[in-house]
This record gives C-alpha cells, sequence and structure tokens, in this order.
C-alpha cells in the first residue's frame, strides 16, 4: 500500500493543511478545492492520481491539534454560517454553540472523521 507523509510542522490552519494535502497527494495542483466537500473527494472519491488504497502518516501533529481546536472550528463555522444553505442554518449555530463552549469535535477531529481510516497520526 502507498504512503504519503503530511508535515505537521507545516499546518497552523485549515488553508495551511488544505495547502499540505495538496502537496502531498496532488502536485499539480489543479483538481483540489479547499474545502471539506473535496477534501472527501479526495480521500474517498477517486479525485486525482491517487492509488486506489494509500495511507496519510501525519507527523508532528501535536502543534495542530492543538491549533485545529475548539477555536478554528468555531471560527469555521461562522464562515459556513455566512454561505451555507438557510436550511442548514439551525444546524450549524447549533454546532457553532458548542464549538464557543469547547465542547463537541475540534476542527482537528473533523478533519479526521473526514479523511478516514486513510490517516495514522504520529
Amino acid at each position: 500500500m502507498n504512503s504519503f507523509e503530511l508535515r505537521g510542522e507545516a499546518i497552523r490552519d485549515l488553508d495551511s493543511f488544505y495547502d499540505e494535502i495538496e502537496r502531498v497527494l496532488g502536485p499539480d495542483g489543479d483538481w483540489f478545492g479547499h474545502n471539506l466537500d473535496a477534501l472527501n473527494d479526495v480521500m474517498h472519491g477517486g479525485i486525482g492520481q491517487l492509488p486506489t488504497e494509500f495511507t496519510l502518516i501525519w507527523r508532528n501533529a501535536d502543534r495542530p491539534r492543538a491549533l485545529l481546536g475548539f477555536e478554528a472550528y468555531a471560527n469555521y463555522l461562522r464562515t459556513e454560517l455566512s454561505r451555507c444553505h438557510s436550511s442548514a442554518r439551525e444546524s450549524v449555530r447549533a454546532e457553532l454553540r458548542e464549538a464557543d463552549a469547547n465542547r463537541g469535535p475540534t476542527l482537528f477531529d473533523i478533519l479526521l472523521s473526514v479523511t478516514g481510516d486513510r490517516v495514522v497520526v504520529d
């Protein structure tokens, strides 16, 4: 099975996480949108030139784990709230209340959830 390494020291926020995913999985840079839906497609939908089976090894993940915490998730949700469909606003508001109260998943947790069993945190 192929494996790829994410450099934790390069990840300081969500945008730099997407940049690191793009660096590792798609050096041409034309196929990866910087959002959770695109990340899901890359991880599970056969987008790009990836092998069917692969593993991402996330090295030095302690710093990104701290930086992609509740506050980062709350900021992400505030942005989503401003652009989501009206039918989704109440659920995004509920998630935002939880993140603001330091409850529920962090942004790091969400990223691990989207990437599924393809990521090994080192």
